[in-house]
């Protein structure tokens, strides 16, 4: 029975053994510069980024709209980052954190919560969402790195 407990041992140490480099972390991705794409939006009320005057197109009681942004990732250490999104004229300041595995996206910004997906080395698609009293908003956007 002893020579089985030990042989055992050494099958489960070589098995945790070859699983070890599945477990380490990747480095997450690095997302400093600048991102660029158009967001489509569905929003109801006022917001920084979609101000009443903006083009739309009515939707019943909401607006539909287009909007070009701009993100600016000044700085990133490991996977926390911050930087500036800009949606036309206006500059919202922004902080984010990438998942363990690096592929998920997390962002708070002075217009909302923005959740994303790192869909390549040079593309992300960002979703935000805003909810107050006075504001509803949810769009997404396809962002490529400007290089």
């Amino acid at each position: 029975m002893r020579r089985f407990g030990w042989s055992m041992g050494i099958v489960l140490a070589g098995v945790l053994a070859g699983a070890a480099p599945a477990l380490a972390q990747a480095a997450p991705p690095d997302l400093k510069g600048s991102w660029k794409g158009t967001g489509e939006a569905i929003v109801d009320g006022a917001a920084a980024s979609h101000p009443r005057t903006a083009e739309a197109t009515p939707a019943g009681h909401y607006r539909l709209r287009r909007q070009d942004y701009v993100f600016r990732i000044e700085g990133q250490e490991g996977r926390r980052f911050w930087g500036v999104m800009q949606a036309g004229q206006v500059n919202i300041p922004m902080l984010g954190s990438l998942s363990s595995d690096g592929k998920w996206i997390y962002i708070a910004s002075r217009d909302g919560l923005i959740d994303g997906t790192v869909t390549g080395e040079d593309t992300i698609e960002l979703c935000y969402r805003n909810v107050t009293p006075a504001v509803m908003m949810v769009g997404c956007a396809d962002l490529q790195r400007q290089k």
